[in-house]
Formats: C-alpha cells, structure tokens, sequence
C-alpha cells in the first residue's frame, strides 16, 4: 500500500488540490482521505471555540487520522491513499504551538510517519490565505513562512520522500498528479 500525504501550513492549497484530484479520480485504486481536523471541527466544533481543549482536540484530531487511513488501508483494491493534511500536520502544531507533544500523538505520529510513501509539501508563497473554522488567525505572510520552515525542518529526516507543491493552485494539482500516477507506475 503507497501513501500520500498533503501537508503545509494553513491556507495553501492542500484542500483545493485533494478536492479536485478526489472529484476527477474515476479509478477505485486511490483513496482519498478528507482531513481530519475538518471532519471533527463538524462533529465536535466545541473544540475549536476553547483554548484549554487543546491537548484533548489534537489527540482526538490523531486518533480520527489513524483510523481514518487503517479503514483506507483495509479496503480492497486499493493501490494508494491520499490524505488531506497527516499526523505530521497535528504533531507539529503540538510541538510549535502548544510546545508539548501529548503521549498519543507521539504514539500515532510513531506508528504512521514510516507508512507515507511521499510528502507533498505545500508551499504558502502565492496562495490567498482564507480563514475558515479550523483555521484562524494565520494570515500572516511571517506566520505561514515559520509554519512551513516547521514542516521543512522535520520532513528533512525524509528525504526521498518529499516533494515541493508550488505555484498556481492548476500547477499544485497537476504536480501532485504526477505523483500518484508515478506511484501508481502509470505514464
């Protein structure tokens, strides 16, 4: 099973460019798994109004991305699974943000880092920033450069797997296509 993971700060296309490799895929091979942080802001959005919920939101955050790709991974047929944002995207915030890991982020971050086959890193530069739920306050340019120098520092630990999202948000799609049709040997 090959993986790939959309990560970067927040407001750079990620989600764009999954929603729209997601709607033109026609083959039941990929998977795409929506990010999870989104998914439990709809769910418990309670979560995202407090600040002292911090810890408990990102464990819950990792705990929904786990289970998330083990559904993806037990499916049949499925060549490869491409997620919206990871558990590098919760274990960072962890640490830069709240300044301490909790034990079961560390745990799936773990468990889950070794199964991603390529990191597609999205880089801020050119992208509009929108705030939406789960995001706010990130709109500045120096605030999204530091988050993405965050996700530079760590992803240097996996090189060979990462590759460099840029550009227009058609641009960002079409690379990250390359991608998957690269891990799925298709010219």
């Amino acid at each position: 099973m090959k993986k790939i993971a959309l990560v970067g700060t927040a407001s750079c296309g990620k989600t764009t460019a999954f929603d729209t490799l997601a709607q033109k895929s026609s083959t039941k091979c990929v998977l795409f798994v929506p990010e999870a942080a989104r998914l439990l802001a709809r769910e418990r959005p309670e979560l995202f109004n407090h600040e002292k919920l911090l810890a408990e939101r990102e464990c819950l955050i990792a705990e929904k991305q786990l289970q998330q790709e083990l559904e993806a991974e037990s499916t049949v047929g499925c060549r490869l699974i491409v997620t919206d944002r990871c558990i590098l995207d919760t274990y960072l915030y962890c640490a830069e943000a709240m300044g301490c890991v909790p034990g079961l982020v560390k745990e799936i971050f773990t468990r889950l880092m070794p199964s991603y086959s390529r990191f597609c890193l999205f880089d801020p530069v050119g992208i509009e920033y929108v705030e939406d739920r789960v995001r706010k306050g990130a709109a500045d340019s120096k605030f999204r450069a530091q988050w993405h120098k965050a996700f530079l520092r760590e992803l240097e630990l996996h090189l060979g797997k990462v590759v460099q999202i840029s550009g227009n948000l058609t641009e960002r799609v079409n690379t990250v296509e390359r991608v998957i049709m690269e891990l799925l040997d298709i010219d």
